[in-house]
């Protein structure tokens, strides 16, 4: 019973479900930003077809998804710590093999991804902030300047998610 692809095999069914349903939850959110809301927000943008409740819906919506994508980001790198301990083959710095790269590779595109994701954690609550001071009578400058961050943070989380699912597919 000590040996490890025994314990392998044991948790590394439950941890490579929670690597997967972890990374679901992240890709879903960000598949859904970018072919749901995003266009939604870009219609209702439309002077022709403006209406503010639109903005406030999505706004609401992309401040509880922000929640599900660091349960999501948090299963996948726990679930990886422990698929990487226990994984018999896995060494960390060890290039050998196609596998290997591609392992490491999505490794070193965590990085990226978290910070990603808490920029735009930031954004949300400080465009939250710049619509209540608007509401209160002040102009929305500071507010349309965290609108453009938040949409090119969310073009490169697009970008993150898509060089993940070719890594994801070659393994």
């Amino acid at each position: 019973m000590s040996d490890p692809t025994f314990l392998y095999g044991i948790g590394g069914y439950s941890a490579k479900l929670a690597h997967v349903f972890g990374a679901i939850i992240w890709l879903g959110g960000v598949l859904f930003m970018a072919g749901v809301a995003t266009p939604i927000l870009k219609y209702y943008a439309d002077p022709a077809h403006r209406d503010e409740r639109v903005a406030e819906v999505v706004g609401w919506l992309e401040r509880r998804l922000v929640g599900f994508s660091w349960l999501g980001l948090g299963a996948v790198v726990v679930s990886g710590i422990v698929l990487s301990i226990f994984a018999p083959s896995f060494e960390l710095a060890r290039l050998a093999s196609f596998y290997d790269w591609v392992l490491h590779l999505k490794i070193a595109m965590l990085v990226p991804i978290v910070l990603v994701n808490y920029l735009l954690s930031v954004s949300y609550r400080e465009l939250a902030a710049a619509r209540a001071s608007r509401e209160a009578g002040e102009e929305l400058a500071p507010g349309e300047i965290v609108s453009w961050r938040i949409v090119m943070l969310r073009r490169v989380n697009i970008y993150l998610a898509f060089a993940i699912l070719l890594l994801i597919s070659t393994l």
